[in-house]
Parts: C-alpha cells; structure tokens; sequence
C-alpha cells in the first residue's frame, strides 16, 4: 500500500491507566466508606446557577477533608466538596446542606454522593412538572 507523503505512520495509542469504577480518584479503596468526623465537615449556602428567566437560586456545598493519601507529598491534604442541585428558595438549599451533611456523617464520602445524586434526580423531575 502507497504511504501519502508527509505523514507519519500511525502508532498505537498507549492507553492511560483505567480506574477503577466506584471509587473516587486518589481515595485509598474503602476510604470513601468511612463515616467521616462531624467536626470536619462542613456546609455553606452558595450562589446557584441563575434560570433562564433570571431568578436567583441557591445550593448547599458540602466541604469534608479529602481522606490522607500516600501518594501526596507534602502541602496541604485539601478538601472534597459536594453540591446539591440548585434551588430557588434559600430555605431548601439549608435542608439539602443539612441532609448531605448527615449523610457524610453517618456513611462517609459514598452516601453523600448516593444522596447528591438522588437529590439532583429529584430536582430535576420536580423541574419538569412546572
């Protein structure tokens, strides 16, 4: 077969490493699982995403040290936040903050996450009925 001038001839791509699936990235396995202090986590009502017709919204973030690593050399051990869906009354963002939160406590990392992804699937449905 003819090559076309001027052009390298193809490689194989090295693939990057795959990660495992369930897991967060740079979490040691079973770490996500761990209830996580109530000292250390924290909520904060943050500005939302503002609608289409301009209304204002809010959203809870939920702020929990990022489990020690051992491949972290140095600096700070940083943070792992989570938001909750955006919300057009500041009083559901507070509950959805109060929510997240409990569960970080009570089932670690994994059932903040199960209940962000419930709470953004229920915001959405509740988003198509109006």
């Amino acid at each position: 077969a003819a090559r076309r001038a001027g052009k390298s001839p193809s490689r194989s791509c090295s693939r990057s490493p795959q990660i495992a699936r369930g897991g967060a990235v740079g979490v040691p396995a079973g770490a996500d699982k761990v209830p996580a202090d109530p000292n250390e986590i924290t909520y904060e009502v943050v500005d939302g995403v503002t609608k289409l017709n301009g209304s204002l919204s809010w959203r809870a973030e939920v702020a929990f040290p990022r489990p020690v690593q051992s491949d972290r050399h140095g600096g700070r051990p940083g943070s792992i936040k989570i938001r909750g869906p955006s919300r057009l009354e500041k009083k559901d963002a507070e509950n959805d903050g109060e929510r997240l939160k409990e569960a970080a406590v009570q089932g670690g990392l994994q059932a903040c996450r199960q209940l962000q992804r419930r709470l953004n699937n229920s915001a959405m449905e509740d988003g198509k009925k109006t």
